[in-house]
């Protein structure tokens, strides 16, 4: 047995050991275990745990599903099985078990005294014209002076104590400069620590801003979008108004951030028509960005409408394969949706009183993808109770449906959320063996790594 994701260290804290009580008769596998059978690998969506068995071990695995009697885990394998919860007793009632697990968590979690968080939407113009864009029929509104000061107080007087974290969105954010250097000048002026993110087409950065977006803005990664090689690219963001090559543009402006030492999320957003353009785009960013690509994290995210789409999970299922292809070409990546650790919080939707977004008419929302009818207050007034109590009623308790499925820590509980899908257990089976996948990757580099470091040891004949 080999581990290769140790446990979360909170959830290992407050669970401890386990250990079987006088009641305890017989005990069998959890239901929050998923066992990989391509890989022989055992994830614990709870403890956040993965281990690696050898196959002798995988083999008395098959005998431990059926049930054995508490007696048998006092030692060994199915000893060390049980005691760190991937066996529980045979009559645990597991969704009440997660929902306790995740009531303590908060108990002896940080402190929610204000908010930690702010998404801030300068404007909602933009100057792409995404085909694919959900805000296509908002209109474009600024954020006027009076707003973006009144924006600022509300920072000042709600924010938690310590570090706070700003993300600039839109609409493109650049296109409201004025109000970014505004509330964050202000910020400093107040003596408080922030950093800041943003998201962005990349279009509009210069050296310039670039300097005084790191200095001033505290801005500490960007996530930019991309739609495909440059062809695929141009025909997606039709751009209104901007540089005459948007595509190179935004690439170079991508160099100089990496270089300025701002991280860079590349969100390649796609569907079953810029497939192909995608395979282009990653060995060409491969060659422009080495050796900066490892500074430079790529994932890919289906289109929205794609989730109510025929055959989803085909599609997911290819995207897995583009980020296996990106990481094995040096870049950094990440699985949108998956967790290394125990999620105490899903979405902005499940914890309005630590995150909010203030969008141009300094009006307080708990997600931009909801509908706009969902309002929890604005900056002049905070937030409405009233409305944050209806917010959490869509968020509490995990469906009925859920409740004995092994994903239900890793998905989320609020069931107002726009972006679900049918198929949620065979895209997050995808997600989570793209992850074991990565993890036997660098345990087998890092064992030949030892071994060769042994190797050039040794002492010459």
């Amino acid at each position: 047995m080999k581990i290769l994701k140790k446990a979360d260290p909170a959830v290992k804290t407050v669970l401890g050991p386990q250990r079987p009580g006088p009641e305890c008769a017989r005990v069998r596998l959890s239901r929050h275990v998923y066992c990989s059978e391509k890989t022989h690998v055992l994830f614990h969506e709870l403890t956040r745990q993965m281990i690696a068995l050898n196959p002798e071990e995988w083999e008395q695995l098959e005998d431990l599903k059926a049930g054995i009697s508490a007696a048998e885990t006092a030692k060994g394998f199915p000893g060390w099985l049980f005691s760190y919860y991937y066996l529980v007793p045979e009559k645990t009632q597991e969704a009440v078990f997660y929902e306790q697990l995740r009531t303590l968590m908060g108990l002896t979690g940080p402190s929610a005294q204000g908010f930690s968080s702010y998404v801030i939407l300068p404007t909602t113009a933009c100057n792409a014209r995404c085909v694919y864009c959900y805000e296509e029929s908002f209109p474009a509104i600024s954020m006027d002076r009076e707003t973006a000061e009144q924006t600022l107080r509300f920072i000042l007087n709600t924010r938690k104590k310590g570090k706070i974290r700003l993300h600039w969105f839109g609409g493109e954010p650049l296109a409201g400069t004025d109000v970014i250097r505004l509330i964050s000048s202000g910020l400093q002026a107040a003596g408080v620590s922030y950093d800041s993110e943003m998201i962005s087409n990349g279009s509009l950065f210069t050296e310039e801003l670039i300097r005084e977006a790191k200095a001033s803005w505290h801005l500490r990664k960007v996530q930019i979008s991309l739609d495909g090689e440059k062809n695929e690219y141009l025909k997606r963001k039709c751009y209104a108004a901007g540089p005459e090559d948007p595509y190179e543009t935004v690439l170079k402006n991508v160099r100089s951030l990496l270089e300025a030492g701002i991280q860079v999320s590349l969100r390649c957003n796609c569907d079953r028509n810029n497939l192909d353009s995608m395979a282009v785009m990653i060995l060409e960013l491969a060659q422009r960005f080495s050796p900066w690509y490892e500074k430079m994290a790529v994932y890919f995210c289906p289109l929205n409408e794609e989730y109510t789409g025929e055959d989803f999970p085909g599609l997911y299922a290819k995207l897995m394969q583009l980020t296996t292809d990106c990481r094995r070409l040096g870049f950094r990546t990440g699985i949108q949706g998956f967790s290394s650790s125990l999620r105490r919080h899903h979405c902005m939707a499940d914890r309005p009183h630590e995150q909010c977004l203030i969008d141009p008419k300094g009006t307080l929302r708990d997600c931009e993808h909801l509908p706009r009818s969902h309002v929890l207050g604005n900056v002049w007034q905070g937030l409405s109770e009233k409305a944050v109590e209806d917010a959490l009623k869509e968020s509490r308790g995990p469906r009925a449906e859920c409740k004995d499925c092994v994903f239900l820590p890793e998905c989320t509980p609020y069931t107002g959320c726009p972006l679900t899908t049918g198929a949620c257990r065979e895209i997050n089976i995808l997600r989570l063996e793209n992850v074991i996948q990565e993890l036997l990757e660098k345990s087998a580099d890092e064992k030949n790594r030892v071994n060769h470091l042994q190797t050039e040891a040794q002492p010459l004949c």
